[in-house]
């Protein structure tokens, strides 16, 4: 991996919390709120945690994405 500079070389993974110079084709966003740029990546990809905070934002994500027409596949990964 290596932290997202516009001059670095190329990696697999790519760290960073502004619009990257390049696309890559999935975002994993961790960030909370979504990014302007989110689209501009062929898949994305929102960890929710079972807080009520992360909840919150994570739902209010979920409400925008499906508003505006994206398709959206839940997998629920808990025990």
């Amino acid at each position: 991996h290596e932290i997202d500079q516009r001059n670095s070389p190329k990696a697999p993974v790519g760290i960073g919390w502004q619009d990257p110079a390049e696309r890559h084709g999935v975002l994993v966003n961790l960030g909370g709120a979504l990014p302007s740029w989110f689209s501009q990546f062929d898949h994305l990809v929102e960890i929710v945690v079972q807080n009520p905070d992360v909840l919150k934002t994570t739902r209010a994500n979920w409400k925008k994405l499906k508003f505006d027409g994206y398709p959206i596949t839940q997998h629920d990964l808990r025990s």
